[in-house]
This record gives C-alpha cells, sequence and structure tokens, in this order.
C-alpha cells in the first residue's frame, strides 16, 4: 500500500483523498445539529477544495455536463432559499401563511426568505461541503488511486466492524459509544447510528470481493487463497452486520454478496447468455425482500420505528402538497413535522429526519427537489451502466473500482428510501466519492488484441474485451499483416 501511494500520489490528492476519508468515518458519523464533530469534517472538506480549485486548471476537469448541472442545482437551491423576500410577497408563498400570525402579534412585517429556517439551511449548505471535497477527489483519481481509496474504506469498516463487537460485549454503558445519542443495544462502531454502520459494513463487503477480483485479475496464481480471505472477511463483516441489529442493514447484505461476486464474473459470458444475470438480479431483489420480512419478524417490536415510517407517510404527502412548489427550506424539517403531527401518533421519541431522503427532499425544496431528483437518477443510471462496461485485457489495478462504487451507490440510494444515511459526512463523503468514479468511468481500461468482431469467443473463455481500442494499436497490427 505504501508503495502504491508513493507511485500514484506525485500530486498530492491521493494523500487527500485518504485523509478526507478517514476524518470524515472519524468524525462524520452522526447528523445532529448539536454536535461539533462534524465540523472537523467540514474544515477539512473546505481545506481540500480550496486547495484543488487552487492547484487544478479548469480544463483539467473530467466533469461530464450532467454531473455539473446537478451540482449547480445542489448549490444554487439553499442559496435561492435564503435570498429575503419583500413581506408581500413571503405572506404569499404556499405553506408558510401559518407564520403569518405570529408576526402580526408582534407587530412585525419583516423581509423573509423561502426558507422557515434559514440558520438550518446555511447548516444543509456547509453539510455538502465533504461530498463536494469526495467527488472532487474521485473525479482526479486515477484507476490505482481508486482502488487504494477503496482499499482504506475497507480497513476502517473492518476497525468500526470490530469497535462494534466490543461494544456489544462490553453492554450499553461501554465506554466504546462515541456519541450520547445513540443505539446502545446494537454494534454501531465510529457511527450514531446502527443502520448507518450496517451499511457502511455492507459497502465494506463489495469492497471486499472488488479487491479479491483485482489481486486475482494481477495475480491469477491467487486465486483459492483470496477467496479463503474473501470468505472470512464477509463472515466476519455479516456477524457485525446482524450484530448491528438494523432489519435493512441484513437485508441489504444480500445485495452487498452477490453484487459483490458479480464484480469479477461479469464479462465471462457470452453475449447471447447474459440474460442469466438479469434473472439473477431479480432473483436478488426477492430474496432482499424476504430478508428484510425474516429480520423484521425477527427483530420488531411494537412501536418500532418501521411501523411509525409507514405511519407518517400521509403526513409526508400533505407537507409535500401544503409547501410545493418552493419547498420549506432545507434542514426544516424537523420543526414543520412538529405542525402536522396529530395526538394520535404522538410519543416519547421524535423525528430529526424523515427516514425517507426522498420525501424530505420533496418536503424541503418542493418542485426544485424533484427535477434534481429526476435528473440525478438519469445520470446515475447512464454511469451505472457504463460502469459495467467491457475492460480490457491489460487492465490496470482498480479498472473495477467504477463497478464497486456503482454498488456502493446502490446500496446507499435503497437504504435512503428508510433512512437518512447521506445526511452523515461518512456515507455522504463515501458516496460523492464513487459517484465520481462512475461519471467519470474508467481511465485505464486497458488494451484489448483480440478481433473486435469476436467478443463472444473473447467472453466466453474467461478473457474480457475493451470496445475503445486504440487507433494506434491497430494501425500497428494491420501493418505487420500488410507490409
Amino acid at each position: 500500500m505504501t508503495d502504491w501511494v508513493s507511485r500514484e500520489d506525485r500530486s498530492g490528492h491521493l494523500r487527500l483523498a485518504l485523509v478526507l476519508m478517514a476524518d470524515a468515518v472519524f468524525f462524520g458519523g452522526a447528523s445532529r445539529l448539536d454536535l461539533l464533530a462534524p465540523l472537523t469534517v467540514r474544515v477539512v472538506a473546505m481545506t481540500i477544495i480550496v486547495w484543488l480549485v487552487w492547484r487544478v486548471p479548469p480544463r483539467d476537469w473530467r466533469i461530464r455536463w450532467g454531473s455539473g448541472l446537478l451540482v449547480t442545482g445542489m448549490l444554487a437551491v439553499p442559496l435561492l432559499q435564503l435570498i429575503p423576500l419583500p413581506w408581500s410577497i413571503w405572506t404569499r408563498l404556499p405553506g408558510h401563511g401559518s407564520l403569518v400570525p405570529v408576526y402580526r402579534y408582534l407587530g412585525e412585517t419583516p423581509w423573509r426568505p423561502i426558507s422557515i429556517t434559514p440558520d438550518r439551511t446555511v447548516n444543509s449548505l456547509a453539510a455538502l461541503l465533504p461530498g463536494i471535497a469526495g467527488g472532487m477527489l474521485g473525479l482526479r483519481a486515477s484507476s490505482r488511486s481508486a482502488g487504494i481509496v477503496l482499499a482504506a474504506v475497507f480497513g476502517l469498516a473492518l476497525v468500526s466492524a470490530a469497535i462494534g463487537l466490543a461494544q456489544v460485549a462490553d453492554g450499553s454503558n461501554s465506554s466504546l459509544y462515541f456519541y450520547t445519542i445513540t443505539n446502545r443495544d446494537s454494534a454501531v462502531g465510529f457511527f450514531s447510528n446502527a443502520n448507518h454502520q450496517s451499511l457502511f459494513l455492507c459497502s465494506a463487503i463489495v469492497i471486499t470481493l472488488f479487491l479479491r477480483a483485482e489481486i486475482v485479475a494481477q495475480r491469477p496464481r491467487y486465486a483459492t487463497a483470496t477467496a479463503i480471505a474473501a470468505i472470512g472477511v464477509v463472515a466476519f463483516l455479516i456477524v457485525s452486520i446482524v450484530a448491528t441489529r438494523s432489519r435493512a442493514g441484513i437485508s441489504l447484505s444480500a445485495l452487498a454478496v452477490l453484487g459483490g461476486f458479480s464484480i469479477g464474473w461479469f464479462g465471462r459470458f457470452p453475449l447471447t447468455k447474459r440474460w442469466v444475470m438479469t434473472g439473477a438480479l431479480g432473483g436478488l431483489v426477492a430474496a432482499t425482500v424476504v430478508l428484510y420480512l425474516a429480520s423484521e419478524a425477527l427483530f420488531a417490536t411494537p412501536g418500532d420505528l418501521p411501523d411509525v415510517r409507514l405511519q407518517n407517510i400521509p403526513f409526508f404527502w400533505r407537507m409535500i402538497i401544503d409547501y410545493f412548489p418552493f419547498g420549506s427550506g432545507l434542514g426544516s424539517f424537523d420543526p414543520v413535522f412538529r405542525s402536522y403531527e396529530t395526538p394520535a401518533v404522538l410519543n416519547f421519541t421524535y423525528l430529526n429526519n424523515a427516514h425517507n431522503d426522498y420525501a424530505q427532499i420533496l418536503i424541503e425544496t418542493g418542485a426544485f427537489g424533484l427535477v434534481l431528483l429526476v435528473g440525478f437518477f438519469a445520470c446515475w443510471v447512464i454511469s451505472f451502466v457504463r460502469s459495467w462496461e467491457p475492460l480490457g485485457r491489460r487492465a490496470t489495478f482498480g479498472a473495477r473500482a467504477p463497478r464497486a462504487a456503482s454498488l456502493i451507490t446502490l446500496l446507499l440510494l435503497i437504504h435512503s428510501a428508510v433512512d437518512y444515511p447521506l445526511r452523515t459526512a461518512a456515507l455522504s463523503t463515501l458516496f460523492a466519492f464513487c459517484f465520481a468514479l462512475m461519471t467519470r468511468g474508467s481511465p485505464d481500461r486497458g488494451i484489448s488484441t483480440r478481433d473486435p468482431n469476436a467478443e463472444d469467443a473473447a467472453e466466453g473463455d474467461g478473457t474480457e474485451r475493451d470496445d475503445t481500442q486504440s487507433a494506434a494499436a491497430l494501425v500497428k497490427r494491420l501493418s505487420f499483416r500488410h507490409p
């Protein structure tokens, strides 16, 4: 690892990515507003962003126009929501009328922004910094550097898993819990929330099988040894996921295992038989649902959170409609939701977030968020498909990193439908880095020396082909045939 870092880090970008990822995991495991630990991650992220903007010329950024528009929109929405509006306009915004009597009672008619809670919107804007830094570093990473960063995430996940098991063994009063507000009956590791720890470990399963595929591609003689090691590591991670008692994590672990295996297997089947992969994906989705229901029956207790999530969906829908099309403002979900609660759903807990990030985005950003979500998923689907393009025979270490990245982002996006993983700096940084790897593809795909028309034959014997054969290599081959 040290030799790779030395060879790959002439520009310093790899070390910055390793520092950012470690800092995000160590200090970015919670999403609460009253914690100072995430501030450390934001300061580091801001420093990295400034350094990259200063050192890297604009022409050297490999940014696709779709991704550029998405990032611009993400930054523009909170900034627009913070612009003060005249009282006469602000009072006519959908959903804002409930606050008018308060100001009239105080005898005030101030200029107000779209956001009902501008201080929380500023915090939400600052929370984007780790993800932006992670995405910028992902764009600058070579295939080998991407592999090294993912290997570092794998190491951090193993440490987090070990700490989580120690937390459970030491009991609910263990000093190994790093956050006051946490799941003290579960293995949370570096995180505050057991669900987020389980998702981080699911990502580590994908990285484990990615690393095994890369090592075998470079050193085939290690196939058996790496298979045994991978089985042991995956088993350890699954045990750690079960210790989190997270239903979503236990369910998604099946997707992580089978999806991780496909990183090395994909491309070894003829194109005429790749329907097998589609069928396997359908079976995998079904298995995920079965595992989720089984874990629900195993761990569920009366009044547990999943029931609350389903119970609150009608409230979320009303909030979306009432504040559409401008939204209530980023970060405003908690105080806004309290005004919609009825006595029938009141209890001793409160929702700091909606536990459904897609609903929360629509509540807080309205039509702007809807457009961004549609654009993002369109970009993500295109990038996902591109990440699984065949590789060349001489692909360098890390060439399969976009495949692993696509699976990690898939896990995070699925989990976002029932939780809020991307509101933690650790997982948002990992997501942004992986999404950047997907959007730019692999710059070191290798060169195939096979006939471009023999794809089925090439893949049938386990050899992957590169569709983007260089013109120079083709001319060289033809010159030997026709001197």
